[in-house]
């Protein structure tokens, strides 16, 4: 099944995944501060619990939330991570000075800027600071409008998991219209993605 597909891929990254989850901590406290310490992760579409684990591994609360009950079975064989298994909502988890991770999710969304929003609103409301990934479309993506749809690499049509594309400047312009600040581009390992550092206090 698809699903189990993608727990065997999730396995079988995992380590590659642990290595960037490193990365992208120690990225944000260089941004945020050395001292700098959420009060928990919240990482949406968790998946088998990679980042979260290495979150624990750090002395965080670890909260994820998924919907696919493969890989939530597979996460909370970690005993330490607290796993919901359900969609998040800006109304879901009350917690001041969290960071929130999103990280190969809006893709695979008819709705993506309704939880871009929810994250936005999230965020603001309680001094949280988020990291956002998506895959982003070339610079001359509009060349894949006139290929086979069998050619090999056309984002359209050779991933059936990607409902929905973003280009650099569609997917900065969500974010600002959602978080009303321009984002900072933020490279752990291959997560080439966007923070939200939240209000410095």
């Amino acid at each position: 099944s698809k699903s189990s597909d993608a727990i065997a891929f999730h396995k079988y990254v995992r380590e590659r995944n642990e290595k960037w989850s490193r990365v992208l901590l120690q990225q944000i406290r260089t941004i945020k501060g050395q001292d700098y310490q959420p009060s928990c992760i919240i990482d949406i579409g968790c998946g088998i619990g990679t980042l979260l684990g290495v979150a624990a591994d750090n002395g965080l609360r670890s909260v994820g939330y998924d919907i696919d009950p493969l890989a939530i079975a597979e996460a909370r064989k970690d005993s330490r991570l607290i796993i919901h298994d359900s969609l998040f909502s800006y109304t879901s988890h009350q917690e001041i000075n969290a960071l929130v991770c999103c990280i190969a999710v809006l893709e695979h969304l008819h709705r993506p800027l309704s939880l871009l929003r929810d994250i936005a609103k999230y965020c603001r409301s309680g001094n949280h600071s988020a990291f956002i990934f998506v895959p982003l479309l070339p610079d001359n993506w509009s060349r894949f409008l006139f290929e086979s749809v069998t050619a090999k690499g056309n984002p359209f049509f050779d991933n059936e998991e990607h409902v929905t594309h973003f280009s650099t400047s569609s997917f900065e312009s969500a974010w600002l219209e959602a978080f009303g600040s321009e984002p900072i581009q933020l490279a752990a390992g291959g997560w080439v993605g966007y923070f939200y550092r939240g209000v410095t206090k």
